[in-house]
């Protein structure tokens, strides 16, 4: 009975495995649909084309935050290294949950060893779950394990 465990954690292990491949194709293929809608609204909006033509889709997006469309939420999503703290504004529309802001933000790309299937997350420091929705003005939070010292 000992291989129990084991056996439990290696199933938890393959689970884990799918859904990060699922979550990296649902990144994938919201970062694609992201870039479609960009060039798209690059083209609707009136002014001449040099102005916005070379942004980069960060500037990009912050100009567009700017105009503050109403259907959009303005979150803060935010990680912390010993070494590092980044918390990056973005906006999201009304029903995002905490995966979807922590995947638009990008967060993950800086910090590739944050396992987001595994990862413990909240909003304003309360613990929740990634399936969550966000409201205008959460500061959506990634928690790092607690590391022993001694």
């Amino acid at each position: 009975m000992q291989d129990t465990p084991l056996a439990e954690m290696i199933t938890q292990a393959r689970q884990y495995r799918r859904q990060l491949d699922e979550l990296e194709k649902r990144r994938a293929t919201i970062q694609g649909e992201l870039h479609a809608l960009n060039e798209r609204l690059r083209e609707a909006i009136d002014v001449t084309e040099d102005a916005y033509a070379n942004l980069s889709e960060e500037q990009f997006q912050n100009m567009l935050a700017e105009l503050h469309d109403p259907g959009l939420l303005t979150v803060e999503v935010a990680y912390a290294t010993r070494e590092r703290q980044v918390v990056k504004p973005i906006q999201v529309c009304r029903g995002a949950t905490l995966e979807d802001c922590i995947l638009v933000s990008q967060v993950l790309e800086e910090f590739p060893e944050v396992e987001l299937a595994t990862a413990r997350v909240g909003i304003h420091g309360a613990v929740k779950p990634l399936k969550e929705q966000v409201r205008e003005g959460d500061r959506i939070e990634i928690y790092r394990p607690v590391e022993a010292t001694g």
